[in-house]
């Protein structure tokens, strides 16, 4: 019970992190879409993407070597316990800088080809890959040592910082992107000098205490998991490369806006699922077996589909609302792409419950091979779609490549453990979101405010409503649920009237 108690502590601990760096994402995208003109957001947007690219090659996948490695070597001696966290910073630091320098070198030869937007802001490109190659390992290391408060406070103090120095520095100095990725650099790159201290003052970080061997062996078990995170980043970004190059930063700041919006929607229903999920499986895994894990999957994922049909039917309704509100008017062409966006990445959220019997067995580079499939998939439909039908094409391969992508794992994942599907959730919820929006539309209110806040009430309502008349056994499920708490309640007014 305690090592649970401890679970449930830290896992809240990071969902309150995970929620305020969410918060903070949604309070500065309004402003950078004020601020920046839609081209412009379109080239930011490109360049973050391309930065992630290559962050993720730069990192090779030490923040994994350090939660495989840090509490076993934590376990040795203190000696053990520096050296591991010495040798997994350094390395870091000298993969990052090896692979910023090769970077720089490759695009200034002309060997890589990112034009000359991209080109003239290079050197703070590459300076911004540096810096977040390096902070994911000492996450990683505040998370082996369960330090979630510490973690929560690097996390948001980063991310805080930067919106305030970017942000800042347009408004103030000039609306151009050097100023904004120079603030970002300064910000970031300074909690990261900050942690290095701390880890330092611990007694946890000396160069002398670098081990070339162990350094190997964290990068033997690192550099596999790479291609599962690089499909997955290209899966997601890989659009973004293509609307730059096919249809110009204009389309794309259109599409990177309504993508943005989308995410948040998704990210606020997937994120605490996400966190609380794995544990929660693993646990009855191993303690009650294949039979009471398959039943918990079922009923969550049939709960889970319920939220997503009511995150979609919100976004649905209020499409309109939520760009100009969130984006301002001059992004008001993107509300089109916006429900097809949210279906996809709904759609996506989906793959944590096909990926469990995957990482149950650790199957993972099964999970690679699917996830490389679809990551082609959506590349191929871009370079068709985007030619023919512009902006619409990238969100319609978005929506494809992940219905293929969790359709793909449902079908691998029974191979090594069978749930049942809750089909008759997933027909009422889009029967439900399907009629619902399409009756609230005929409504127009002027303000987009007052649109918002009248329309998604009454779609809350009815959508509720109409889950319990198409859904009897779950509202049976509920009445159980409150049946003991009834009893108990009658049971101790009885025994008070006794009295």
């Amino acid at each position: 019970m305690s090592d649970l108690r401890q679970l449930v502590t830290h896992a809240s601990h990071y969902l309150a992190g995970r929620a305020g760096l969410m918060m903070l994402g949604f309070l500065s995208f309004p402003v950078l879409t004020r601020i920046l003109p839609v081209a412009q957001y379109g080239e930011l947007s490109l360049l973050l993407k391309i930065g992630l690219l290559w962050t993720v090659l730069s990192k090779c996948g030490l923040q994994n070597a350090a939660l495989r490695f840090f509490p076993e070597q934590s376990k040795l001696s203190p000696e053990n316990k520096r050296a591991c966290a010495s040798t997994l910073i350094v390395s870091s630091v000298l993969l990052a800088l090896t692979c910023a320098g090769l970077g720089f070198a490759l695009v200034r030869a002309h060997v890589i080809n990112l034009g000359r937007e991209i080109t003239d802001l290079l050197p703070l490109l590459v300076s911004l890959v540096a810096v977040r190659a390096i902070q994911p390992v000492f996450s990683g290391l505040l998370r082996a040592e369960k330090r979630t408060w510490l973690f929560n406070i690097c996390e948001l103090s980063g991310k805080s910082l930067g919106i305030v120095c970017s942000v800042g520095a347009l408004s103030l100095i000039a609306i151009d992107l050097h100023y904004f990725l120079a603030g970002l650099v300064l910000a970031e790159g300074a909690v990261v000098a900050a942690v290095a201290i701390w880890f330092h003052n611990a007694g946890l970080f000396s160069f002398t205490s670098f081990q070339p061997r162990f350094a190997m062996n964290a990068l033997g078990f690192s550099v596999p998991l790479i291609a599962y995170e690089l499909t997955s980043v290209v899966l997601d970004s890989g659009d973004r490369i293509l609307i730059g190059r096919y249809l110009g930063f204009g389309q794309l700041g259109l599409y990177s806006a309504a993508y943005a919006i989308a995410t948040y929607a998704e990210e606020a229903l997937m994120t605490p699922v996400n966190m609380a999920l794995f544990p929660a499986y693993m646990k009855i895994w191993v303690e009650q077996g294949e039979m009471a894990t398959a039943r918990f999957l079922s009923q969550a994922l049939d709960m889970f589909l319920l939220g997503c049909g009511m995150v979609a039917l919100l976004v649905y309704v209020g499409a309109d609302d939520l760009v100009s509100i969130l984006a301002s008017k001059q992004f008001a062409a993107a509300h089109s792409l916006l429900p097809v966006l949210v279906c996809g990445l709904l759609v996506y959220a989906l793959h944590i419950f096909f990926n469990a019997p995957l990482l149950i067995h650790k199957k993972s580079i099964v999970l690679t091979c699917v996830t490389t499939v679809c990551c082609v998939a959506n590349l191929a439909m871009n370079v068709l779609l985007l030619p023919r039908i512009g902006i619409m094409g990238a969100a319609l391969a978005t929506l494809l490549s992940y219905i293929l992508l969790v359709t793909g794992l449902a079908v691998v994942s029974r191979r090594y453990l069978r749930f049942r599907l809750p089909v008759n959730t997933f027909l009422s919820c889009i029967a439900l979101v399907t009629v619902i929006q399409a009756a609230l539309r005929l409504i127009a209110i002027p303000s987009a405010w007052l649109d918002l806040l009248i329309k998604a009430p009454i779609a809350i309502c009815l959508y509720s409503a109409g889950i319990a008349l198409l859904r009897p056994e779950l509202r049976r499920r509920v009445l159980m649920n409150r049946q003991p708490r009834i009893s108990k309640s009658d049971t101790l007014a009885a025994a008070e009237e006794s009295r």
